[in-house]
């Protein structure tokens, strides 16, 4: 196998790795919904956890739901301070 590392614009070969992003502007794209990512491990993550899925977590308080745990903490620290640091989000269902 061979290892790429992008140096300003010039690309590195060493053996051990495949690739995900190899030439400026390459894009990968979901062909459920779509969306496109400039690396394919966000891709990847985008189809595992987000595209087509219910939403995982929620937020005790209000009726907010998402895909990211992250964004609920964040959500809760910004619109409900008073709990935001005691509670944590609500899962929903356990992912696969």
């Amino acid at each position: 196998m061979l290892r790429y590392h992008s140096v300003g614009t010039k690309v590195q070969v060493q053996a051990g790795h495949t690739p995900t992003k190899l030439r400026q502007g390459e894009i990968f794209s979901c062909e459920r919904c779509s969306r496109s990512f400039s690396y394919k491990y966000n891709l990847i993550k985008h189809q595992r956890y987000s595209c087509g899925q219910a939403p995982q977590f929620a937020c005790p308080v209000c009726p907010l739901r998402s895909n990211h745990k992250w964004s609920v903490n964040v959500h809760m620290r910004n619109r409900h301070p008073e709990i935001g640091a005691e509670s944590k989000p609500l899962q929903l269902r356990i992912p696969n």
